[in-house]
């Protein structure tokens, strides 16, 4: 990119006529001659890959597989575009006693405006994958596997505010009654949000399958996996900018226990009937199913005030004890130990919950799905295929969310519907169709 056409110089050539602060001098003087994709280019991206396979015995039945590679993100386009909402091109401005009629006859009231920025020299998001596994064949055309994958993600981007306040600020008098805009650390402005290109996250987990390709009309499977995985953020903004080693938690998609099982089964029944009708009609139906079980995803517990006396509207919780209840003492309307989490006014005023982000698993989940279908042939150019589904078979209620927003009454008891179940997946659908072949 030539120099004159530099993001850093000056507006592009396509601002003109657009832009209304494209041909204003006193805007041009804020450019300060940035690299053109607003960050330095970094040249030092390598991405090696290793793979290898062996056949342990020769005799094509036992093989030990295994690789790694590393691979790379790009920035997104949200990047440069979140530049658009910074000062001069946008300025929030309230008007107080306005009416329909005459909207700016009212008192027009200026606020500071929030920054995004990210620094000049911006790592690249990557990726290490590996793995190493073992395959065997066992009889009736059973494949066992037993795998160890990983992936450890570095530089993944997050957004942390530096004109953030600092927990107490607004603890003792004359603090807490004025704005928060007038005791940020940087005065004259909101919220100042910057790229940060530090969190790393980790997955690891062992994986078991079996499964058995079409023979004798049965296919089936079966998987297990067993994980763990762990973020800084989550690519959200931490709790508290100024100690984001808190924030490092199980990550959102964490799921320690899946297992699911399917198979596809051709009914034998009629196949070879010496009746066509029967044969036609009653003979080659097939049927398959996929049941599947998985842990609860991570929660974090909050408080719904400003406790850390930061300006926000709430606040991770104080943990004092176990928040995990007994299998038979859960019930929907109390679904972990409410009482392991102080109320706000019993935290300590001034400063962040001890509780950690994601530290309460959620309701675990299975479905059974089943289907019944047959294709009828017309010939050798048409055909018609009849399906018969039903998703969560047995109609089992699966919770996917919990309250956890701390709140007690004025006896202690949990109110608002603190630790209770909030949400629960689909019921029972069932679903007919017809499929003309041609």
């Amino acid at each position: 990119m030539e120099r004159d056409r530099n993001f850093g110089d000056r507006f592009p050539d396509a601002a003109k006529d657009r832009l209304p602060q494209a041909d204003d001098p006193s805007i041009q003087r804020l450019f300060i001659g940035l690299p053109g994709a607003g960050s330095k280019t970094n040249w030092n991206d390598w991405g090696p890959r290793f793979g290898m396979a062996y056949d342990v015995f020769g005799d094509g039945r036992t093989a030990v597989r295994g690789g790694l590679g590393i691979f790379y993100d790009r920035l997104g386009s949200n990047v440069l575009t979140g530049q658009a909402s910074n000062p001069p091109f946008v300025r929030i401005a309230s008007v107080f006693d306005g009416n329909i009629d005459n909207p700016s006859g009212g008192i027009a009231r200026d606020f500071p405006s929030d920054l995004t920025f990210w620094p000049e020299r911006l790592p690249t998001p990557s990726v290490l994958s590996y793995n190493l596994g073992v395959q065997h064949e066992l009889p009736r055309s059973v494949i066992l596997e037993v795998n160890y994958v990983g992936n450890v993600s570095r530089h993944f981007p997050f957004t942390r505010n530096v004109n953030q306040l600092r927990e107490g600020t607004r603890l003792n008098p004359p603090n807490s009654t004025l704005n928060v805009n007038a005791l940020r650390p940087f005065l004259g402005y909101a919220n100042v949000n910057l790229r940060d290109h530090s969190d790393n996250t980790s997955y690891n987990a062992l994986q078991l399958s079996a499964s058995r390709r079409v023979h004798s009309g049965l296919a089936f499977g079966a998987n297990y996996t067993f994980s763990k995985s762990t973020e800084n953020t989550g690519g959200s903004t931490p709790q508290d900018s100024y100690n984001i080693k808190a924030d490092r938690s199980l990550a959102g998609l964490h799921r320690a226990h899946i297992l699911t099982f399917h198979c596809i089964y051709t009914l034998p029944f009629f196949a070879s009937s010496s009746s066509r009708l029967l044969r036609h009609s009653l003979g080659g139906w097939e049927v398959s199913g996929i049941t599947s079980f998985q842990s609860g995803a991570p929660n974090t517990v909050t408080v719904p005030t400003d406790v850390a006396r930061i300006g926000t509207s709430s606040s991770r919780a104080t943990l004092v004890g176990d928040p995990k209840l007994p299998d038979d003492h859960r019930t929907p309307a109390r679904w972990f130990n409410t009482e392991a989490f102080l109320p706000p006014e019993r935290m300590r005023q001034g400063q962040f919950g001890n509780a950690g982000r994601n530290i309460l698993i959620g309701p675990g989940f299975q479905t059974w799905d089943l289907s019944l279908f047959k294709n009828f042939s017309f010939g050798e150019k048409a055909g018609l295929q009849f399906r018969a589904e039903a998703f969560n078979v047995f109609n089992h209620t699966n919770f996917t969310g919990i309250n956890t927003t701390v709140r007690f009454d004025s006896a202690g008891l949990p109110t608002g519907g603190y630790g209770a179940v909030n949400a629960a997946g689909p019921g029972r659908v069932l679903s007919f169709g017809m499929k003309l072949l041609f």
